[in-house]
């Protein structure tokens, strides 16, 4: 399976566990189909890349208003 590339607004270090945008998270589940375990292409802000995996997919949404995955 190709990899899925994802955006995320800031910055990001190799190994950090990030949070994606409701959007975005929204895609990749819902339209793209992506499931924990998949991999995917991390977009960070300033211009880096970074592959990864979906550690989780939780439903609902934090107090901020962002979907949580």
């Amino acid at each position: 399976m190709r990899p899925s590339r994802v955006q995320h607004p800031t910055a990001v270090v190799p190994g950090d566990l990030v949070q994606l945008e409701a959007a975005e998270a929204r895609h990749l589940v819902t339209v793209l189909r992506r499931a924990p375990g998949d991999p995917v292409v991390l977009i960070a802000a300033g211009g880096g890349s970074f592959a990864g995996r979906i550690e989780s997919i939780l439903p609902g949404r934090d107090p901020d208003g962002a979907r949580r995955f």
